[in-house]
C-alpha cells in the first residue's frame, strides 16, 4: 500500500469523524440561515414558506452543540451517531415540511 492510505487509515479515528460530524452539522446550520436571509431579502418570499427554514437551522445548530458537548466529554462514537441522527431528521424535515424548496 501507498504511505498516503496508511497515514489516511491512521487519521481516520472515532475522534476525527466525530469533528467532521461537527463541522457538517455547523455548515448545514449556517446554510440553512443564509438560505433563510437570501430568500426573505430577496422580495418574492412568503413568509409562510421561508419560516420553517429557521426552525431547520436550529434543529441543525442543536445537534451540532450536543455533538459537540459529547465529543468534550470523549464520548466520540455517541457524537459521530449524534450526527447521523441529527441529519437523517434534517433530511426528513426538509422532505416534510419544506417540499417546495426542492
Amino acid at each position: 500500500m501507498s504511505t498516503l492510505v496508511i497515514r489516511a487509515r491512521r487519521w481516520l479515528t472515532a475522534r476525527h469523524l466525530a469533528q467532521l460530524g461537527i463541522l457538517a452539522q455547523m455548515l448545514a446550520g449556517f446554510r440553512t440561515v443564509g438560505e433563510y436571509f437570501r430568500l426573505q431579502w430577496e422580495g418574492g418570499a412568503i413568509p409562510a414558506i421561508v419560516g420553517p427554514l429557521l426552525l431547520g437551522a436550529m434543529l441543525a445548530i442543536a445537534g451540532a452543540l450536543v455533538s459537540v458537548v459529547l465529543q468534550v466529554f470523549g464520548r466520540d462514537r455517541l457524537a459521530i451517531s449524534t450526527t447521523i441522527v441529527t441529519i437523517a431528521g434534517l433530511i426528513a424535515y426538509k422532505l416534510i415540511a419544506l417540499p417546495t424548496l426542492g
